[in-house]
């Protein structure tokens, strides 16, 4: 019973060693922080830099707003002459 003590023990012992030695969850807990400074970085930077995009977009956006109609019919013998149910000139008649 005593030896199986001791050796239980010697395993608990080997495996603690084991588990200080080991590298790989102090890599992934460094991976960890470098991801999340960087999105705190993204989202500062996104936040900042928002206002200024909204703007660009809202520029844009009200600039879009009113299509550009030309004013005066084309000239004649351009392609708007004729009454609008005619096909253009060249057109192939449906059927």
């Amino acid at each position: 019973m005593r030896d199986d003590r001791k050796s239980g023990i010697a395993h608990l012992r080997a495996s603690f060693e084991r588990l200080l030695a080991c590298e790989q969850g102090a890599t992934a807990i460094e991976y960890g922080l470098i991801a999340s400074l960087i999105a705190i970085g993204s989202v500062q930077a996104l936040s900042l830099l928002g206002g200024s995009v909204t703007q660009t977009f809202t520029t844009v956006s009200g600039n879009m707003a009113a299509p550009v109609v030309p004013q005066n019919p084309a000239p004649s013998g351009g392609p708007n002459t004729g009454s609008p149910n005619e096909p253009a000139p060249g057109a192939i008649p449906p059927g």
